[in-house]
């Protein structure tokens, strides 16, 4: 079942953030992409994370989910990311994007990284050594032996079409480091099948919350059940998807960010930004940007607003006689009236999403690593701003249905 993420997202809505630099000291050009670049990724990954725990609350499981080892590239052109068949020659979208990471451990994930990891590296010793490499038909008859054989067997498989791109050309010297390439591979699945056996105890040490796990069961911790939020975190446009084993589809979550052929009004776009002083600074994006803040701050905003508010209208009575002073402060009033209103929108928006995502999360390992990876990139955006100089000036919510 694909899993419907837009219909858990404001679409009809966006958000117009402005920031204003403290400093009067000019940003040179490569300061300036660097700051958008940073903040696009913040508010990127807060989305991705907070569309990983919907997913999660809506019953996929987490071995189902996977990042790639790369990110996406903003000089690429990317096109029917959103949901791939894996039947057709779908597997070649998907190996030109990287090789997955299961967020929880699994076998068929694992088997298609191991499966891209040795095309990679048979691919650049065939290129290294002038001969043909792997086409878009190599790889989907390879995946299609993984499919029916299981990995092993189609490691040997694929190793016969590499044999056959050398033999054409005559010069079998390569015979050696393609073996080697492919017992390499072997070795790797098959020390992954045996510590797939010490899984389900493992699981229930993380789940009961247990200290003090032996040295071993670390090592696994890292490799199976942290290095998904190891790359999160180092990569700074992660690509997150969902595997269907079932109906052989995958599902990329969050690409309305950079498919070019999708469009539900979540991506950020920088829409203007000034070199005069003050240097201002003008995004848009999707209602995430909204839970950049927590809700402790969300609220507190929102009782300053009020209080400034309530301020202004005690000083309005009691300027009743100064007419043009009122007229002022009734502007400003008004101002802060429009204010309080965006915030309160703001707001609601923000603990609905997270009610259906982050905070919606059971106390399990990894959705606890889900929440504090959430907390480091509300961090990071803290931290982006201030040693950039900037703060957030104003905010205001576009409807794109009017």
């Amino acid at each position: 079942m694909e899993f419907k993420e837009y219909k858990f997202k404001e679409i009809q809505k966006r958000i117009r953030m402005k920031y204003i630099r403290e400093s009067n000291v000019n940003l040179n050009p490569w300061e300036i992409t660097n700051f958008v670049s940073r903040i696009s990724s913040c508010f990127y990954k807060l989305e991705l994370l907070n569309t990983i725990a919907i997913a999660i609350n809506q019953g996929v499981a987490l071995n189902r989910i996977f990042i790639m080892d790369r990110e996406y590239k903003l000089n690429t052109r990317y096109t029917g990311l959103s949901l791939i068949d894996l039947n057709t020659y779908g597997i070649n979208k998907i190996f030109s994007i990287g090789k997955p990471i299961p967020l929880a451990p699994d076998k068929s994930i694992n088997q298609i990284r191991f499966l891209f990891e040795y095309l990679y590296n048979l691919n650049r010793i065939l290129y290294r050594e002038g001969r043909r490499r792997f086409t878009e038909w190599d790889r989907a008859e390879a995946y299609a032996f993984l499919r029916q054989k299981g990995l092993v067997e189609a490691l040997g498989e694929i190793e016969k079409i590499a044999f056959d791109k050398v033999t054409f050309h005559k010069a079998p010297k390569e015979f050696a480091g393609l073996r080697k390439e492919r017992e390499k591979i072997e070795k790797k699945y098959l020390h992954y099948i045996e510590d797939e056996k010490k899984f389900p105890v493992l699981e229930m040490k993380l789940s009961n919350h247990e200290k003090g796990l032996k040295e071993e069961e670390e090592e696994l911790v890292r490799k199976y059940y942290n290095i998904f939020f190891d790359y999160f975190t180092k990569l700074q446009r992660p690509i997150v998807g969902i595997f269907n084993p079932e109906n052989q589809q995958i599902q990329i979550l969050c690409a309305d960010y950079f498919d070019d052929t999708i469009n539900y009004n979540t991506h950020i776009d920088l829409k203007s930004i000034t070199h005069n002083s003050p240097i201002m600074s003008e995004i848009e994006a999707g209602f995430s940007i909204a839970s950049m803040h927590k809700a402790e701050k969300r609220a507190a905003e929102l009782h300053i607003l009020e209080k400034k508010k309530y301020e202004l209208e005690i000083r309005n009575l009691q300027m009743d006689y100064m007419l043009k002073q009122q007229e002022a402060e009734k502007n400003a009033l008004d101002i802060y009236a429009k204010k309080i209103e965006i915030q309160r929108e703001l707001n609601r928006m923000a603990d609905r999403q997270e009610a259906d995502g982050i905070s919606g999360l059971d106390d399990t390992y990894s959705n606890k690593k889900l929440l504090q990876t959430f907390e480091k990139v509300r961090k990071g955006y803290s931290e982006v701003l201030r040693t950039n100089q900037f703060v957030e000036q104003d905010k205001s919510i576009l409807d794109l249905r009017t």
